[in-house]
């Protein structure tokens, strides 16, 4: 077994290229780049931050997208602020989005049920 090295960990961070999806509400092809920890971590945040201002989780398929959607080279379309906007597009064309997206975040089936519960709670 090889000794693991900062080296040989860092070379993980290194970009990978993005992931192809045809989103037929669309009706065209998107990309999503491969997220990172820091990505998942402005997800975290966001869901915490809308907990903490009492706000019910809603935007999160829109957030989801602005981190992930690209274009062919990996280059981000969007930034966290253009989250409102994008939820305003159809559930049709966000879905598939979220539910690869969800998986590249590795978000936990346990992590959406809890955001739905306190969602629910939320006065």
């Amino acid at each position: 077994m090889a000794l693991t090295t900062a080296e040989s960990i860092l070379t993980f961070a290194a970009p990978r290229p993005p992931q192809k999806l045809h989103i037929k509400a669309l009706g065209q092809d998107v990309y999503l780049v491969d997220p990172t920890a820091d990505d998942r971590d402005q997800f975290d945040i966001w869901i915490r931050d809308a907990k903490a201002a009492g706000k019910d989780i809603v935007g999160v398929r829109g957030l989801v997208a602005s981190l992930l959607l690209c274009d062919e080279n990996g280059e981000r379309l969007f930034g966290a602020d253009d989250a409102d906007k994008l939820g305003k597009l159809p559930p049709s064309a966000l879905q598939s989005i979220f539910d690869i997206g969800t998986k590249l975040l590795a978000v936990s089936d346990s992590d959406t049920e809890e955001q739905a519960g306190k969602s629910a709670a939320s006065p």
